[in-house]
């Protein structure tokens, strides 16, 4: 392009930039003044001087649409990293929510399953109550007819804490935990929402706990009859 055959030699030029449609920057120059050998030696600095300010000001047009195209592509550009900025926190943002909601799914899954398994062992272990109940109810016997003879029957009387009566013979050979068993059913039956009892008598005053269970009737003091007191240990 420059062709140059003599030095010294001086040349102004301008540089362009274009983008083509593969995406790839072109690169072209174009002369706008040319200084050579012997021309150099007999102009004054200050002629140079005037030759550069003549050729940039009748390219004035050119090097503004050049630095306005710059502006442009800088701008272009800030304006690309800015929509990428925003699209990458607008991503992360939507991750997040996205995380957090799977999280909380989760979490709450868990719960469920957690409260569901523990409705299932209440029910199993009350289920298990219920039969070890019936197991020992049948176990003892059932209750005495009515026409047995009074030996050997132990008349019950139970005040629940609702203040109702309830009456059951017994076999004096009996434990106490037959009279758990037979008010573990009974309440069930009744729709009495009442699982964990204590039993008592006032005359004489006793309490019957857990250690109790194995006692018989006649050797807890219950035969031939007595007042049981039942109280919720849970109210």
């Amino acid at each position: 392009m420059m062709e140059v055959t003599s030095f010294p030699f001086m040349a102004l030029l301008s540089v362009k930039s274009s983008s083509s449609s593969n995406n790839t920057n072109n690169i072209s120059m174009e002369l706008l003044l040319r200084l050579e050998s012997t021309q150099l030696f007999t102009i004054q600095p200050s002629q140079i001087t005037t030759y550069l300010n003549t050729a940039i000001t009748r390219h004035a047009q050119i090097i503004a649409e050049e630095t306005a195209r710059r502006l442009q592509r800088e701008e272009d550009v800030r304006l690309r990293e800015e929509q990428n900025r925003e699209y990458q926190e607008a991503l992360l943002a939507d991750q997040m929510r996205e995380m957090e909601r799977n999280e909380r799914n989760e979490r709450e899954r868990r719960e469920r399953e957690e409260e569901e398994e523990r409705v299932r062992l209440v029910l199993v272990k009350e289920q298990s109550r219920l039969e070890d109940a019936r197991r020992i109810l049948e176990l003892s016997g059932g209750e005495p007819d009515v026409g047995t003879s009074k030996v050997g029957v132990a008349r019950m009387r139970f005040t629940l804490p609702n203040g109702k009566k309830v009456d059951r013979r017994f076999h004096s050979s009996d434990t106490v935990a037959v009279l758990r068993a037979f008010l573990t059913l009974h309440l069930e039956e009744s729709g009495v929402e009442i699982k964990n009892f204590g039993l008592s008598t006032s005359f004489p005053k006793k309490t019957f706990g857990e250690e109790d269970n194995t006692l018989t009737l006649e050797e807890a003091g219950l035969a031939p009859q007595a007042v049981v007191m039942v109280q919720d240990l849970d109210a």
